[in-house]
């Protein structure tokens, strides 16, 4: 009635045992933390995802700027200061640029250009499973190595004789 979503726990005979608010499940709370900070606001999901852009592009100039100058090589006393920020940008950029991937495929607009890439070319994604299925004949069934038939559903229905 509020709009929600809900997970609905049931038993063996399909009662209701349990009830989750989908909202507060691990996965979604992480997806509304990367993409909005919980906020749930449009204008703010649209600025986390500039952000997270500009970090990237940060992070990638500060990596070649250390490259170009070559300071994890050198021993000037003079640049020591330069090597140690170095040395920390880049233990922290290894994780930040992981937190920014992980988080761009659930915003706004980056997340709908991935999802229209991916919908375009599904082979992009697709895991060998997925691409080549696995084949069953009717002779490799290995219903109890191969000694008794194929078990028969009851009752003809597709249920078989369910009481209901």
């Amino acid at each position: 009635m509020e709009g929600n979503s809900y997970y609905i726990f049931l038993d063996n005979h399909n009662q209701i045992v349990d009830q989750q608010n989908a909202k507060y499940t691990y996965s979604n709370m992480v997806r509304s933390i990367h993409s909005s900070l919980s906020t749930e606001n449009t204008a703010i999901n649209y600025l986390v995802e500039l952000t997270a852009c500009w970090t990237v592009f940060m992070i990638l100039s500060g990596i070649y700027m250390l490259v170009r100058k070559k300071l994890l090589k050198s021993n000037n006393k003079v640049l020591k200061f330069q090597k140690w920020h170095a040395i920390v940008g880049l233990i922290i950029a290894i994780p930040m640029l992981i937190l920014v991937f992980t988080g761009l495929p659930w915003s706004g607009f980056m997340g709908a250009k991935i999802n229209q890439i991916s919908t375009a070319y599904p082979q992009l994604g697709q895991t060998q499973l997925v691409a080549n299925p696995p084949k069953s004949e009717a002779n490799e069934i290995p219903w109890a190595l191969r000694q008794k038939a194929a078990p028969q559903s009851e009752g003809g229905g597709h249920h078989g004789s369910m009481a209901m």
